[in-house]
């Protein structure tokens, strides 16, 4: 298997389990930091490897220009499992 396929299941998988804990700012706050993972990740990147990035592609904050884009991948990766799994378990409770 792929690493992008294994990173996906691994978000899906724990986007599913964080819509299995209790409402409150415990779950609130891990499905945001789920989400904004690649927020993260392209902070991480420029502030590291800035000369690379700059030498690549002309500007040292071009990596942080595809955030927005990551950002709505994550989100279907992320925040899709998770409705999906708190909207099972209310119609499971509602029984």
């Amino acid at each position: 298997m792929s690493s992008e396929l294994m990173i996906a299941l691994a978000a899906i998988g724990a986007s599913a389990l964080v819509a299995c804990l209790r409402e409150g700012k415990l779950r609130t706050i891990l499905i945001v930091a789920l989400w904004l993972t690649p927020l993260w990740f392209a902070s991480w990147f420029t502030v590291n490897y800035s000369a690379d990035v700059a030498s690549e592609f002309g500007a040292w904050w071009a990596f942080l220009a595809f955030t927005p884009l990551f950002l709505a991948l994550s989100g279907a990766v992320t925040l899709f499992p998770f409705m999906l799994v708190k909207r099972l378990r209310e119609i499971q409770r509602q029984q």
